[in-house]
């Protein structure tokens, strides 16, 4: 039996992954190494491009850690922030939702 092929990993669904990610997972995303490969360099982040934080017995990386890796910028210059409950946003350049301009 083949193990299952590896996902295609865009840059929209890394950075929609939250701010950190599993320490395998990370691996898996810049090195394409599965499972039991990913813990034995896991064991040694010396040797991967980003850094490894172990807490209690998980790893875990900052996926701006894994984007810098890859040649990508950490953050993004458009952050697109929905309204919720069809309120309006308000724009930096004129002030709250229904204040007059001076």
């Amino acid at each position: 039996m083949s193990a299952k092929s590896p996902d295609v990993w865009t840059e929209a669904k890394i950075r929609a992954l939250g701010v950190r990610l599993d320490g395998v997972l990370a691996v898996e995303i810049v090195t394409g190494y599965r499972r039991s490969q990913a813990y034995a360099l896991l064991r040694t982040p010396d040797v991967l491009p980003f850094r490894v934080l172990k807490i209690g017995r998980r790893y875990v990386t900052p996926t701006a850690d894994v984007l810098r890796a890859l040649g990508l910028e950490p953050t993004s210059a458009a952050v697109e922030v929905p309204a919720q409950n069809g309120a309006r946003l308000a724009d930096a350049n004129t002030g709250p939702p229904g204040a007059r301009a001076a």
